[in-house]
């Protein structure tokens, strides 16, 4: 192989490299998160173990905003690092409630979905949220059969 394919192609390689470490890094041109929380209900009672994900109306946040209910139902959501928010924008919001299974001698949530499937989809999911500039704190989601 000549020596300047060999040239090319390392720093090619190189390129590559520093372009997804600019991608992971906490730089400029990644929005500011604002704090979020809230609170999901099924049939009027919290639930335990919901998965919330956040889907931007308009345009793209990378990785998809997310939060997980715990025991009274309350959430505080997440985007790159633990509950640092979401950034502002309008989102439709999609919701999933997996069974406790055994799993050896210990119970996780990996069953099916609990809740009804319109929760999950997010092109016919009705729960919506408007994210702004400071705290956010949402009303709560209740979702009903």
């Amino acid at each position: 192989m000549p020596h300047f394919v060999k040239t090319y192609s390392r720093l090619l390689v190189s390129l590559l490299c520093c372009l997804l470490i600019a991608g992971c890094s906490s730089g400029p041109g990644r929005p500011v998160c604002q704090p979020v929380s809230g609170r999901v209900l099924f049939d009027n009672k919290p639930i335990q173990g919901a998965q919330l994900i956040f889907h931007p109306v308009k345009g793209t946040v990378v990785p998809l905003p997310t939060a997980v209910t715990g025991d009274d139902g309350q959430f505080q959501a997440t985007t790159w690092a633990d509950n640092d928010g979401i950034p502002v924008g309008d989102y439709v919001v999609t919701i999933v409630w997996k069974q406790l299974v055994l799993q050896g001698e210990e119970k996780v949530r990996n069953g099916g979905n609990q809740l009804p499937v319109i929760y999950a989809n997010s092109t016919r999911s009705p729960l919506r949220c408007t994210i702004k500039e400071g705290e956010n704190k949402l009303a709560a989601f209740e979702l009903k059969r």
